[in-house]
């Protein structure tokens, strides 16, 4: 009988801590689904200080879903404490004075995202939402282009 009572006990403290658990697990910031990520490429981008050492070309690109009346559109989900980087350009070195579109998210310690027309230059635009990124729960990041007006969404 006691051995009963110290195993029902046992469940029941099994049964909160999965419940907590789920309800932690459950409870993350943008609620992107394990099954959405599973149709993922994942690709692992070591931090090498400020160079650029990996480039996807647009054209090799299997799942850039164009609508009618975009040039682009990007979608991806970022992994990472801060300072995720995109460059869009039209090649694969550019200089510092090509013109280029320059994605920061979570810059500045996680603290703001900015886009910049060069690399390393002066903000054109800048979102002062803290935090957005983490390492735990990924960040979707969506770049749509449109054909109508040349200006770039982010």
């Amino acid at each position: 009988m006691h051995l009963y009572r110290l195993c029902n006990n046992f469940s029941v403290a099994i049964c909160t801590i999965t419940l907590l658990f789920l309800q932690l697990s459950a409870a993350n910031k943008y609620n992107v689904p394990l099954a959405q990520m599973d149709t993922c490429k994942e690709f692992r981008i070591a931090n090498t200080g400020y160079a650029y050492t990996q480039f996807f070309h647009l054209h090799k690109l299997t799942n850039n879903k164009v609508n009618a009346n975009e040039r682009l559109h990007l979608k991806f989900y970022v992994l990472a404490p801060m300072d995720a980087h995109i460059l869009l350009s039209t090649n694969d070195r550019p200089l510092s004075r090509d013109r280029v579109y320059e994605v920061v998210i979570g810059a500045g310690q996680n603290s703001f995202s900015s886009i910049r027309s060069r690399m390393a230059s002066m903000r054109v635009s800048t979102s002062t939402m803290a935090n957005i990124l983490t390492m735990y729960d990924p960040t979707p990041i969506e770049i749509i282009q449109t054909k109508v007006r040349k200006s770039t969404y982010v």
